[in-house]
């Protein structure tokens, strides 16, 4: 399925959002930072505060972490923690879901994640139900795991996709198995899969 975007043209632009959740979809968001595409937001969503704050993203929201469809705070590495006065309420609000980030000028939503792990899968899932009650267009681009993660996290990210799928107009999914060898390491292997979920997501932002 195809969604309007109109890239490059202000009359008719439409803004694409892509929220990259959970530690594998910030890496990916990471990697968008430094795409050229116009008329496109990068958001970052975890729920460990510290992981956050390591990735080089301009949007970046610290997740609930009992409830990871909702956000709590803002994370800014330029505001000093330590000062209690600084930065308070810029920090601090009500927990929100993620309906907030769907605002009238947002017309498509991709859902950014690896599958099977704790926030990155309920995340996706969150974001994907508030996109589509929204009334955006909702796409989402995920990983499985490898399947030297365990057959647990398999089962887990399975089970994730199966609810994902209803919430979203079109799934791309990456099958990690493919692109390694005996020979590849693990931080190789997970290196290839964030850019070629990099590269998927930048090619459905740029679909007419």
């Amino acid at each position: 399925m195809k969604t309007n975007i109109s890239i490059g043209n202000e009359q008719n632009a439409q803004q694409v959002l892509v929220i990259g959740v959970g530690g594998f979809g910030c890496k990916v968001a990471a990697l968008m930072q430094n795409s050229e595409l116009a008329e496109v937001t990068t958001v970052a969503c975890d729920t460990d505060q510290r992981d956050l704050e390591s990735v080089e993203v301009s949007k970046r929201l610290l997740l609930d972490s009992e409830q990871p469809g909702l956000f709590a705070r803002r994370v800014d590495k330029s505001l000093d923690y330590g000062d209690t006065a600084c930065g308070q309420d810029y920090l601090e609000f009500a927990v929100q879901p993620f309906s907030q980030l769907m605002t009238d000028d947002v017309k498509s939503v991709i859902v950014v994640a690896g599958m099977g792990g704790n926030c990155g899968t309920s995340a996706a899932i969150a974001v994907a139900q508030d996109a589509k009650a929204a009334s955006k267009a909702v796409f989402a681009v995920v990983s499985v795991p490898f399947r030297f993660e365990g057959s647990l996290r398999m089962k887990k990210a399975q089970e994730g996709i199966a609810k994902l799928v209803p919430n979203v107009d079109e799934l791309r999914l990456l099958n990690p198995h493919n692109i390694i060898n005996g020979n590849t390491n693990a931080a190789l292997a997970f290196a290839l899969s964030e850019q070629l979920i990099c590269d998927a997501v930048e090619a459905l932002c740029v679909l007419a």
